[in-house]
């Protein structure tokens, strides 16, 4: 059997946002963002054709493209690929469904810090939100508003610290 293998071509827009805030002198805020859009697809950017490879010899990096060097390659409508690795010979055929994904991470956090006499209290508040689609396009303005659509996960902490033998 041989190793069939595709390339992905993938783009990512990551943004990260610090900020820092001293409203008075005892409490701090401290706010940050770190989020992330990526998408992954099967064919070279400005092409619709995906490359699906075989190799073409152990211990050789060489490839044979399905539908061009070797076999048939073909795409229904619900995105399963078939392919027939020797055109009708002796190998069976195999489908896979189309490998190409969008992903969508955004993770916040807040960090509010009050100080009295030595003491100190913490609040913690993150926030994450992940998604992926079977879409493959990359689309900022698309992918950034759809991870405001999806349900967070939010965390909420509390510490307390008090300095004993003042």
């Amino acid at each position: 059997m041989a190793l069939t293998a595709h390339r992905l071509y993938a783009r990512t827009l990551p943004t990260t946002i610090k900020a820092w805030s001293k409203a008075s002198r005892p409490i701090r805020l401290a706010p940050t963002d770190d989020s992330q859009v990526s998408t992954a697809r099967s064919h070279p950017p400005g092409t619709s054709n995906p490359e699906y490879d075989q190799l073409q010899s152990p211990r050789r990096f060489e490839f044979a493209e399905y539908g061009v060097d070797r076999g048939t390659i073909t795409r229904s409508a619900t995105g399963t690929y078939t392919v027939d690795p020797d055109s009708g010979g002796p190998s069976p055929s195999f489908d896979f469904q189309d490998p190409t994904f969008n992903v969508r991470n955004l993770r916040g956090n807040a960090v509010l810090r009050w100080e009295y006499r030595g003491s100190a209290l913490f609040v913690v508040w993150q926030q994450r939100r992940s998604d992926s689609e079977l879409r493959g396009d990359f689309s900022p303005a698309r992918d950034v508003g759809e991870i405001f659509r999806t349900v967070p996960t939010n965390i909420l902490l509390v510490k307390a610290t008090y300095w004993i033998g003042r």
